[in-house]
């Protein structure tokens, strides 16, 4: 048993209605007949219920709130994730909270058409200060949003074992490129190490083994436009 109060998710766990912020939701995870909400402070509540009639009413509450859609997003059949906890989207899988939850075909498309939405999440939740964004934009990590910290480097490539970021690509080296994020207003520091290049869409390549500042909401691509990236 369920009910969705404005801003607050009240559930019947263990004979007792407990009552959780959704803002302190990071997701709902079906198992059986019953619902797990895994929330802030490390708690999981557990109450009988379909994820489906979850996902319904918690639409229906942000409708009523005035917003113009649900901030829980439905990835699987089993998880209705918080947009505001995600802290990655890659192909395939979300990471949120330091949980890999897998997205289904039947909701891929989905989660890329709320790309822009969960990039503005992710910046509200850090202030829009405190982290940069690495978003895919064509190429097998399209839809992809990728979370960078200020002065974390990234490395873009082919090779599993020397990056972060695998692409699998003819026109994409082993070890291509590295993103650093400096911080908000400063932009991007970018290291082309490839054979093909590392280019600013609509710009030229960027010089090789050293590091190139590219502004924020820059789009890049690697050695052809068939993988491009927006350095948010």
């Amino acid at each position: 048993m369920f009910e969705v109060d404005q801003d607050i998710l009240k559930v019947m766990s263990q004979r007792d209605m407990v009552s959780i912020p959704l803002e302190d939701i990071y997701y709902i995870e079906s198992s059986g007949r019953k619902m797990n909400v895994y929330c802030q402070e490390d708690r999981c509540i557990s109450a009988y219920g379909k994820l489906n009639d979850m996902e319904k009413a918690l639409e229906q509450a942000w409708q009523k709130a005035g917003e113009g859609r649900n901030r829980f997003l439905r990835c699987h059949q089993s998880y209705l994730v918080s947009e505001r906890y995600i802290q990655g989207v890659y192909p395939g899988h979300l990471m949120v909270q330091g949980n890999k939850i897998s997205i289904t075909r039947k909701y891929a498309k989905i989660v890329e058409e709320r790309q822009e939405d969960i990039v503005k999440e992710i910046k509200m939740a850090h202030n829009n200060d405190s982290i940069g964004i690495i978003k895919g934009i064509a190429g097998k990590y399209q839809g992809a949003v990728i979370t960078i910290y200020p002065h974390k480097t990234i490395w873009l490539g082919r090779n599993p074992e020397q990056v972060d970021i695998v692409i699998m690509s003819d026109d994409v080296s082993r070890k291509h490129c590295s993103v650093t994020y400096l911080g908000q207003s400063m932009g991007y520091l970018v290291e082309d190490c490839s054979v093909n290049g590392t280019f600013v869409l609509g710009g030229p390549r960027l010089r090789s083994d050293e590091e190139n500042r590219v502004p924020e909401g820059a789009p890049i691509y690697l050695g052809s436009q068939k993988n491009i990236f927006q350095l948010m």
